[in-house]
């Protein structure tokens, strides 16, 4: 099976580039360990780590495939052999190769059930082998003509950003899923006795990586009931842990960054970019495109907001800090903007392993108790201490004091609440439309959905109230809710679902609650707070259409004297 590199040539290769910074690898090059810092609080920065890295990375044509498999009858063999198994549907085909001179050429075919298998050709130091790949689980698996097993061999992992300088994004890249929010997952779907810490790459052992190195310290802390390791990360699955995760859960995204050239100029102090989303994997050793759009209505659709700690480990994941990548409709930076989680993720580029231990280091920090600001910090600290230009940073209205939530039966210390209410003050501007079409945007309407003797299981509370309108109206809610860390600017959420008033019979709303006020007394706790949400479409009792414009949480209604609180009786 074994062969000498032919040399198949293709001339005309389309390349969605990697982005290698000349002055950048120069200068990481000339800098060791400590190159001008000493130390972070007594803290001294080991000697960076070192890894091959591939930087070739080639996506080509179904004909450009064609003609690479036609220099060879036994590649052509092994094609012709996997469509016999049925993998006949061409899905993509491309090149990777190393700095050691490793090469990998591959081209993916699926089945009608949609399974994927490659035609592979791995040379180095030119010897060749052929073979046809898949994956098992979390593995990837090389097999002969015969069906026979061949040991795997490996690729370096590529940069860990991608550029297009199409200015239609989707010309020349692959959207793996539309721009559309989808229906919000059911609450009651979520395992709020579960407590997941998933680290999702973009790769595998075929590049000679694994995610689970991703998660260091964090892992062996007591803080999770289940540590999830997902390589080969395909869009479907990232949709999953975005949406059906909630606010103590911690989700790690290791995979390439999508960055354009947004703006064009002979001065580069003028070149403008902007990321627009990630990389996920597709046809094994090859990738999809996922914009930044999509990944926040992947967000929005988790009831209890989603993660409370999102990391985007990809070079400038979140942006290059030109212009052009603030308040861009399209960018990372602004599409991430969700308040009250951390979203941290990188500015400027550094090569996979650098932002790797970076990013074990804000992990680990995380775990021992500090806040997500003073992570960041210590991770800056190596980037800087090794010479790169990259930094860690997070979005917009990203929590800077946020610390990881004790473990479940910890949550609440010695101090721990029997019961506790719930007490709302909502605003709604409804916009509904007729049965004739005509849209009519309604005056605001108030609401206090409050609900008494909450059920506490952890930070977890529900509970359930029916309120008599009137002789023939009675409304039925439910609430739902998570806490996190109970301190001024800290946020909470819930859902409640039920009866508002008597014109809105059948609600669905989503709260995020920022805290502004702790009042601590012997035997209770309140907290109150303002805030946002948003609210499911819904039918009114005239059976028209309806939406709300906007969800705001009151702080105090005027004139009242009352306030929206949470109160925790012990």
């Amino acid at each position: 099976m074994n062969q000498k590199s032919h040399g198949y040539g293709i001339s005309n290769i389309r390349r969605l580039p990697v982005i290698l910074g000349t002055a950048w690898l120069m200068t990481l090059a000339a800098c060791g360990s400590g190159a001008g810092v000493e130390s972070l609080d007594g803290f001294v920065a080991p000697e960076p780590p070192t890894a091959s890295m591939s930087n070739v990375q080639e996506q080509w044509t179904e004909a450009e495939f064609d003609q690479w498999v036609a220099g060879s009858a036994e590649l052509a063999g092994l094609r012709d052999q996997l469509a016999g198994q049925g993998f006949d549907q061409y899905v993509t085909s491309g090149r990777l190769e190393d700095e050691d001179g490793v090469r990998l050429d591959f081209g993916t075919y699926r089945n009608k059930e949609g399974e994927q298998r490659a035609v592979v050709q791995h040379c180095a130091s030119g010897d060749c082998v052929g073979a046809v790949a898949g994956l098992s689980g979390e593995s990837m698996t090389w097999t002969d003509g015969a069906g026979g097993p061949l040991t795997l061999r490996t690729v370096a992992i590529p940069y860990l950003v991608r550029q297009t300088l199409k200015q239609d994004p989707e010309e020349g890249t692959f959207l793996a899923t539309p721009l559309v929010q989808g229906a919000v997952v059911d609450p009651s779907g979520i395992d709020l006795g579960r407590r997941r810490l998933v680290v999702a790459h973009q790769f595998g052992d075929a590049f000679g990586v694994q995610g689970s190195s991703l998660a260091g310290d964090l892992a062996s802390s007591n803080l999770f009931t289940e540590v999830v390791s997902d390589d080969y990360l395909t869009w479907p699955a990232l949709e999953t842990y975005l949406s059906s995760s909630y606010p103590h859960e911690v989700l790690v995204v290791a995979s390439q960054s999508l960055r354009q050239l947004y703006r064009d100029s002979e001065d580069a102090s003028d070149r403008w970019h902007r990321t627009l989303g990630i990389e996920v994997q597709n046809g094994l050793y090859g990738f999809d495109w996922v914009s930044a759009q999509s990944l926040r209505n992947a967000l929005k659709k988790a009831p209890l907001s989603g993660p409370g700690v999102v990391l985007l480990m990809g070079a400038e994941s979140l942006g290059d800090e030109t212009d052009g990548m603030i308040n861009n409709h399209e960018s990372m930076y602004t599409h991430m903007t969700f308040p009250g989680k951390v979203v941290a993720g990188f500015l400027h580029q550094a090569r996979p392993e650098l932002l790797q231990a970076a990013s074990r280091e804000f992990l680990d920090r995380l775990g021992n108790g500090q806040t997500s600001g003073e992570a960041r910090e210590r991770a800056n600290f190596l980037l800087k201490s090794w010479g790169s230009e990259a930094r860690l940073a997070f979005t917009p209205e990203s929590d800077e004091e946020f610390r990881l939530a004790p473990a479940r039966e910890n949550f609440w210390g010695d101090r721990v609440p029997k019961t506790g209410v719930i007490n709302p003050f909502i605003i709604l501007r409804p916009w509904c439309v007729q049965g004739s079409g005509k849209e009519t945007a309604l005056d605001e309407r108030e609401g206090n959905p409050w609900v008494s003797d909450l059920v506490l299981d952890g930070p977890v509370f529900r509970g359930s109230r029916d309120h008599e309108v009137d002789l023939s109206v009675t409304l039925h809610m439910e609430m739902l809710g998570v806490l996190g860390e109970i301190r001024k600017g800290a946020h909470f959420f819930f859902v409640f679902q039920g009866g508002l008033k008597k014109e809105f019979p059948e609600l669905t709303l989503y709260g995020n609650a920022r805290i502004t006020d702790v009042i601590e007394k012997p035997d209770s706790t309140t907290i109150r707070f303002d805030g946002t949400g948003e609210v499911l479409p819904f039918e009114n009792s005239d059976g028209e259409s309806c939406t709300f414009k906007y969800m705001l949480l009151e702080p105090l209604i005027g004139g009242t004297g009352k306030y929206s609180e949470l109160t925790l009786e012990y």
